[in-house]
């Protein structure tokens, strides 16, 4: 990577680093056993940006990329450096894992942006109420009203359960969850109501529990071990 960048620096005064558009996180065996993965390897896909190469290619989010032109990915680093290493315009095939199946995608690399706030696959994005809820993660939430989403500056039809208390010994309060992070899914389901979280959360039995929570405008997976 170190002579990649000296050999551009020299021969063109600037940095050609390539992107397709994700936002990317570490594989922990926690997450791969919520996934049913075989592994503990990869890159999770916790955003795909819109417009991007990647979603042109089909990526979604909770896709673990393993391969990248035929090259395993042994993690969300080694991902971040092969997409960086290749040049912009470069077409290229990555192997993810979805649903238990092995998809070939097709995607032909941008360019990554100079200043690169936001985060994507070359600086990735890492790390409902009542008694039910508390009980079994350590927390309570509310449905995520467009007022809600407003104040929080996202977009009004934004859907999710607003965490608004973590009990500081519970199994929420372990995996890094907060008061006023987004809960968007369970267990890859979307979820909006206490109902729907209820029943996320039943169907769990004895795995890890997936979720994607949403701070700062940033989503990313999590994975919390519930009360037996």
């Amino acid at each position: 990577m170190a002579r990649d960048v000296m050999t551009q620096l020299v021969e063109q005064g600037r940095v050609h680093r390539g992107m397709i558009g994700v936002g990317i996180q570490p594989v922990t065996a926690d997450i791969a056993q919520s996934l049913g993965l075989k592994e503990v390897r990869g890159a999770l896909v916790n955003e795909v940006r819109l417009s991007s190469p990647a979603a042109g290619a089909g990526v979604r989010r909770g896709d673990v990329i393993v391969a990248f032109n035929g090259a395993p990915v042994a993690d969300y680093n080694s991902f971040r450096n092969m997409v960086a290493r290749t040049q912009p315009g470069t077409p290229a095939t990555f192997t993810v894992l979805r649903d238990g199946r092995e998809l070939q995608l097709h995607v032909t690399l941008a360019e990554l942006p100079v200043e690169n706030p936001k985060g994507d696959e070359n600086a990735s994005a890492d790390n409902g109420g009542g008694a039910s809820e508390s009980g079994k993660l350590g927390l309570t939430v509310e449905p995520l009203t467009p007022e809600l989403a407003a104040r929080a500056e996202l977009s009004r039809d934004t859907r999710g359960l607003v965490v608004r208390s973590v009990d500081a010994e519970g199994p929420a309060a372990d995996a890094g969850l907060r008061a006023g992070d987004v809960i968007q899914e369970v267990n890859r389901q979307p979820v909006g109501t206490r109902e729907e979280l209820r029943a996320a959360l039943e169907r769990s039995g004895a795995r890890p529990v997936l979720m994607l929570v949403m701070r700062d405008g940033q989503s990313t997976f999590v994975t919390v071990r519930l009360r037996q």
